[in-house]
């Protein structure tokens, strides 16, 4: 009752968003050591596009995958159709976000199941039809809406779920200072923002901790933040806060090649 209510309203107020023409399932699986949800769309005919779907998900992300899937199904309803194996990509949770949400799209045919051919599968960016969830997606998906949380407590929360999700591997050793604004590689991007919750908790040794991996993901970005810090932290009187002074007092070329 509540769906259809949800479907009646978005129907009235919004009447061009495909929100209120779907539906939405979420099939529970039982293979496996935990349950995993398929959740994917059925009503994407109405704007000429296939539905999209999410599989292997965990069931904590549930709602999470729910609306990233909306996100999706709107940007292609307004964007035109992809082939099976581009790429999708776009700010889902704010315009500010620091990580952009992105990913790849690929046809998956059932032809011995005609309710659920021709679905266009969402996975990570460049990732086979077979790789499953999509963890790198979502972990930047939940780093972006801790960033929106005023709490410590809360943006901790959330960082370290995505941090759980996708911990991400150290990048390769180069002396490289460019860096691609809205890239989030080896999830460096949690990391980063849980060393700056961790520090506003007064839990600054596992908030440094968090920092040096974050810096060990993505050294061109910290190359560049370092210099930042440097010019501009005794200009607002903030050299003796942690994180400014771990900048500041360390070598990022030195901490990447520990």
């Amino acid at each position: 009752m509540f769906h259809f209510f949800s479907n009646l309203f978005y129907r009235c107020v919004a009447p061009d968003h495909p929100r209120g023409w779907l539906d939405v399932h979420a099939v529970r699986g039982e293979a496996g050591p935990e349950p995993l949800l398929w959740i994917h769309s059925h009503g994407m005919e109405r704007f000429d596009r296939p539905d999209v779907e999410i599989i292997d998900v965990p069931l904590d992300l549930g709602g999470h995958v729910h609306a990233i899937l909306f996100d999706v199904v709107d940007a292609l309803k307004n964007g035109g159709p992809l082939a099976s194996g581009e790429e999708l990509r776009g700010p889902f949770v704010s315009q500010d976000q620091r990580g952009i949400h992105v990913m790849t799209l690929h046809t998956i045919r059932r032809p011995d199941d005609p309710e659920h051919d021709g679905f266009q599968r969402i996975v990570d960016r460049g990732e086979a039809p077979e790789s499953g969830f999509p963890k790198r997606l979502l972990a930047t998906h939940l780093c972006s809406l801790a960033d929106t949380k005023g709490s410590p407590g809360d943006r901790e929360v959330r960082y370290s779920r995505a941090i759980e999700l996708f911990p991400g591997e150290p990048a390769p050793r180069d002396t490289s200072t460019s860096f691609e604004p809205g890239t989030n590689p080896g999830n460096f991007l949690s990391w980063y923002g849980r060393a700056e919750a961790l520090c506003d908790l007064d839990e600054v040794d596992e908030g440094l901790r968090c920092l040096r991996q974050a810096i060990i993901r993505c050294p061109a970005w910290a190359r560049k933040f370092s210099q930042h810090i440097r010019d501009n932290a005794p200009k607002r009187g903030g050299e003796d806060e942690p994180l400014s002074k771990f900048w500041i007092e360390n070598d990022i070329d030195e901490l990447v090649g520990e």
